[in-house]
């Protein structure tokens, strides 16, 4: 929940959550491949570089995740 808290209001890189979120980038990694393949996240390639997004189109508008988050 922290990741997506996160990421809501701005795009970030993995690494950038690594260092906000003082964890190991395997971990961090971890959570977004999941958030990601559960359609939470989107991902954009800029250059070498892969920033994270928050999907607004999240199919699951009445989750609790959105209650959570206040969007």
């Amino acid at each position: 929940m922290i990741i997506v808290d996160l990421i809501k209001k701005k795009g970030r890189r993995a690494s950038d959550l690594q260092h906000q979120l003082d964890i190991g980038q395997p971990t961090v990694s971890h959570h977004l491949k999941i958030l990601k393949k559960d359609s939470v996240l989107l991902a954009k390639k800029k250059g070498r570089e892969i920033f994270y997004y928050f999907n607004k189109k999240y199919p699951c508008k009445n989750c609790k995740l959105y209650e959570d988050l206040k969007l």
